[in-house]
């Protein structure tokens, strides 16, 4: 007879949740999913009730290119950075695409998780029904349902409207109000945003220094010039100088920052925080905002003096209307019995350390796992990563499927609370330093422990060890003279290195009746060289001439004629843009009767993804 399958109950269907149901169900366990609400996606879906949601006017911050599963990228039609009406409709398509709707069941109401030793299994108290059982349990209810609001002296005397961003949703409402928006966040850069066009004057309210990048640099997404050599250098410092790695990445957001925009001092949002306390705010329209005067940057609020009327930490005093709190959120552990839950015994050193908040800190293996029942109890939505939520669970659940499957086998509960008590102390000190949240974990180190778990072999094939190598170099030629030499001396005309191609040195050459025929005259091949660069790009999956950003070129004989044709040459094949050249004489070349050759490099980090 054969064996049933195990049963796993995943609590919430936001992107975590959807996920985590289809890992499971991939690999054999009978997995169910339960939401609350009437709908999948969680926050992703638009909603005028009090939950956390998106408001019409969000876009994405990270493009789709990053922002997406592992196995189910976004159509090709939909812009890099998409309205989150995009984002649902992606969502909806993946639940359907991998046909497990059938396994979700939306508008039940989980009112408490327990520990049912006598069975060794989980019951679920449903809300007008009878227990269920599972025996295996999955928290995918995040970190952004129950608000988190500082304390304000005098707040009980404030009269006008005060709510927190989650009930923000129709900035029209405020028409003619006086608003202050605390919190200078991605949320609190939207909402202020979204208010400009309705209420008499909008502050942002500031409690210390951050930085603000754009979406895109150039038109071309910022985080897609960041590349794989620059992640992997970055895993290393941040796994053996942590300091050293902070100072960088401090030092990288900045200068995103700075070619960017130029940040005024009385905005206070300089010196910035480090990155490792405050992510930078990503926003296209805060500074620009900022710089009109349609939103003014104010200090953090010291107290309420009057019914409308408060004061700010340099003494202003000021008359509002509103106030909206983009604060962010604590995470809510009470679905669970109190003896399974995982704040119950965390480290007192968190509490005392004044950048905790007053949030709670869950005491979990790799941000994931129970110490209590690592083998039946999981949680998402407790790792941040300086990424998209997207594939950081898809990589999460691949991880907790293969090791609740017995594929990867996790360490002794022992090795298990040394590596967390570990992990809390570093997390307590940079706490001591100033803000950070209880989901912060060392990026490069739980990456590699979530893809070895997973099996899925990524920093293997994508580092620079032999296989990284072998799958990292793709070898292209193109038709013509291309293949002609790629045959006959058996090298390629390009290669593609992650998201870089570098061409091998390209003449003024063709083929006729079979042969390999070189221009006569070295201007003549400096303007077939240039074609034939533009083939070898385009057959690599390039664009051609506007990626370049170096050329070489070598010649027999440097004229004043010939510096004039490569000018020409360049403005013709790249009339928008610049390279880098260096040029250099030599007394012979690969045939006698070549006297040019040209090579380059090109940035192509669209063709790497498609690569």
């Amino acid at each position: 007879m054969d064996k049933q399958p195990q049963k796993v109950a995943v609590i919430g269907l936001g992107i975590a949740g959807l996920v985590a149901v289809k890992n499971l169900l991939e690999v054999g366990f009978d997995v169910t999913g339960f939401e609350r609400s009437e709908y999948v996606g969680g926050l992703w879906h638009y909603t005028e009730q009090d939950k956390t949601s998106v408001l019409p006017s969000t876009i994405i911050n990270i493009s789709k290119e990053r922002a997406a599963f592992t196995d189910f990228p976004y159509p090709d039609s939909t812009p890099s950075h998409c309205p989150s009406a995009k984002v649902e409709e992606y969502i909806e398509s993946y639940v359907d695409h991998f046909n497990f709707r059938d396994k979700l069941r939306l508008g039940v109401s989980v009112e408490k998780i327990r520990r049912d030793e006598e069975g060794n299994r989980w019951a679920i108290d449903i809300q007008g029904s009878k227990p269920e059982y599972f025996d295996k349990v999955i928290m995918a209810t995040g970190g952004n349902n129950r608000p988190h609001i500082p304390k304000v002296e005098g707040m009980e005397q404030f009269e006008g409207e005060v709510l927190h961003s989650r009930a923000f949703k129709r900035p029209e409402l405020f028409k003619g109000k006086r608003v202050v928006v605390v919190g200078v966040s991605n949320t609190g850069a939207d909402t202020a945003a979204a208010l400009c066009e309705h209420a008499e004057k909008v502050w942002i309210s500031r409690s210390h220094g951050v930085l603000v990048i754009p979406r895109k640099r150039d038109g071309i997404p910022f985080d897609h010039t960041i590349t794989a050599r620059t992640m992997a250098l970055m895993g290393m410092f941040e796994s053996i100088f942590p300091r050293l790695y902070e100072i960088i990445f401090n030092w990288i957001c900045k200068k995103m920052q700075d070619n960017a925009f130029k940040i005024r001092p009385e905005w206070g949002l300089s010196p910035a925080d480090s990155v490792l306390h405050a992510l930078p705010v990503v926003s296209d329209n805060l500074i620009p905002l900022l710089e009109s005067g349609d939103i003014t940057s104010i200090p953090k609020i010291n107290r309420v003096i009057g019914p409308k009327e408060i004061e700010l930490m340099d003494g202003t005093r000021l008359d509002v209307d509103a106030i909206i709190w983009c604060t962010g959120y604590k995470a809510d552990f009470s679905l669970l019995d109190a003896s399974v839950d995982p704040t119950r015994n965390t480290t007192p050193k968190w509490a005392e350390a004044i950048g905790s908040r007053g949030k709670p800190l869950p005491r979990l293996y790799q941000n994931v796992f129970s110490l209590d029942y690592p083998d039946s109890l999981a949680f998402l939505g407790n790792v941040l990563v300086a990424t998209s939520a997207f594939p950081i669970t898809d990589l999460g659940t691949m991880a907790i499927a293969q090791i609740w499957k017995g594929n990867s086998p996790l360490p002794s509960i022992d090795e298990m609370n040394r590596a967390t008590d570990k992990h809390h102390e570093a997390l307590c000190k940079l706490a001591n330093r100033g803000s950070v949240v209880p989901g912060w974990v060392r990026q490069a180190d739980w990456l590699a422990w979530a893809d070895k778990a997973a099996g899925s072999q990524v920093y293997e094939h994508l580092g620079y060890g032999l296989k990284g190598w072998k799958l990292r170099l793709k070898n292209y030629t193109y038709e013509g003279a291309g293949e002609f030499l790629t045959n006959f001396l058996n090298y390629a005309q390009a290669v593609r290195v992650g998201d870089q191609l570098q061409l091998s040195g390209q003449g003024g050459c063709f083929i006729k009746d079979g042969d390999l025929i070189f221009a006569e005259t070295q201007l003549e091949q400096i303007d077939l060289a240039f074609e034939n660069v533009d083939k070898a790009l385009k057959a690599a999956g390039g664009k051609g001439w506007d990626q370049v950003f170096r050329v070489n070129s070598y010649h027999t004989e440097i004229t004043p004629e010939v510096g004039q044709r490569m000018a020409e040459n360049y403005k013709k094949w790249m009339p928008n843009h610049r390279v880098i050249w260096t040029q250099i004489g030599v007394r012979q070349l690969g045939a006698p009767t070549m006297y040019c050759e040209i090579e380059v490099s090109a940035y192509d980090p669209e063709g790497a993804n498609k690569a």
